[in-house]
């Protein structure tokens, strides 16, 4: 999808969509979609040079995966909780919310950034 704030939106509504097919609780799934996204757009467009992001979630060995790939080569940084900053704290919720929040930095330039969440339990 276009790296644009839309895209955000339209993120979310996927990633409601399909997270009962992979006993994933809705509401941590579009929490850290929203995060990853936003991300994405905000600090992994490349200063507007990479026009698109993809989204993936599928179900692994280890449980649900959101991904979501961009064409910064900067590493994902996870800031403080307990800072008083407006931003940087999204990254620190996401590994709170997830079993494992990491990166993937790509061969042709990009990265791809993951969280693996927990199955809900029937």
């Amino acid at each position: 999808m276009r790296a644009s704030p839309e895209s955000v939106g339209r993120a979310r509504s996927f990633i409601a969509a399909h997270s009962d097919t992979y006993d994933a609780d809705p509401d941590t799934c579009q929490a850290i979609i929203s995060e990853l996204a936003t991300n994405a757009v905000v600090h992994g467009s490349n200063g507007g040079r990479c026009e698109a992001i993809i989204i993936r979630f599928y179900l692994s060995d280890q449980g649900p995966v959101i991904e979501v790939w961009d064409g910064s080569n900067a590493a994902p940084i996870a800031g403080r909780l307990e800072s008083m900053h407006e931003s940087g704290r999204g990254l620190a919720m996401v590994e709170l919310m997830s079993r494992t929040l990491g990166y993937v930095p790509l061969v042709q330039g990009g990265k791809i950034v993951y969280a693996i969440l927990e199955r809900e339990q029937a």
